[in-house]
């Protein structure tokens, strides 16, 4: 359990490995938790989190990052970026992606990690890049923490399927550029 008083300036971004398995998959195992993120499954397994986990941390950097989220020594969610596949000429795109165990909800550490790895993709990546991120309709709280991180809105709403729910699920879409 995340201490009362926790915040955000306490939050870090530490490499994600397998020995975070058992602490994603207690923070991961909520209903509430999954179905606002498009691919976790549910019933959420031990299994999944190992496969997810191992094929997160094998991602060279320019293809991606995974990050634990860790707050006063407690794992509290994941973040990451992936590559998107070229579309057109211009910037690498990536996509972000994050969780929060329901108790790290409403401390500003979504924010906060969103914000940091904003800052490792600068550092690392060293290259023009928009970073893509959406949030489905029945998240506001998500699109405020995007807002906050600097993200725009694009305009869109698109379907995207959620595998806990098994349908597609309207989600606004916003960008964050590095030119």
């Amino acid at each position: 359990m995340i201490p009362p008083g926790t915040s955000a300036a306490q939050l870090n971004l530490c490499d994600l490995t397998m020995a975070d398995v058992p602490a994603f998959y207690h923070a991961g195992n909520d209903f509430d938790v999954v179905k606002m993120t498009g691919t976790f499954p549910w019933p959420f397994t031990v299994d999944f989190v190992e496969k997810r986990i191992e094929r997160l941390t094998n991602l060279s950097p320019e293809t991606g990052k995974a990050f634990a989220l860790v707050a006063e020594g407690m794992f509290c969610g994941s973040i990451g970026l992936s590559l998107l596949p070229p579309a057109k000429l211009g910037p690498a795109r990536y996509t972000l992606g994050y969780f929060l165990a329901r108790a790290a909800w409403g401390k500003g550490f979504a924010t906060q990690a969103c914000l940091d790895v904003q800052t490792w993709a600068s550092r690392a990546l060293r290259k023009p890049m928009i970073i893509e991120a959406g949030h489905f309709i029945d998240n506001p709280a998500s699109g405020r923490v995007l807002i906050k991180a600097g993200f725009i809105q694009t305009g869109e709403i698109k379907p995207v399927f959620c595998q806990s729910r098994g349908v597609d699920v309207p989600s606004v879409e916003y960008e964050w550029s590095i030119m």
